[in-house]
């Protein structure tokens, strides 16, 4: 009996975030904060969530930062 299992990431945009200057890129845009939740996943289906990081990032190149769950739900809620 063969038993397929592994791990995959999943993204989720929480809001539209503030405005920053990218030190990458120097674009300025509304920065938006993005979940990634971590599964672990039986069959190529995604069973159990065993973590989520949060990020604010820049649109146009993707580089940013992680910030906390009570700065991602601030965020959200304003």
């Amino acid at each position: 009996m063969l038993i397929l299992f592994g791990t995959r990431r999943t993204e989720k945009q929480l809001t539209a975030g503030n405005e920053y200057r990218c030190p990458r890129c120097g674009n300025v845009r509304h920065w938006p904060v993005v979940q990634y939740t971590s599964w672990f996943s039986l069959f190529f289906v995604p069973l159990i969530p065993y973590r989520k990081k949060y990020y604010e990032m820049c649109p146009i190149c993707r580089a940013g930062r992680e910030v906390s769950a009570g700065q991602a739900q601030r965020l959200e809620k304003k």
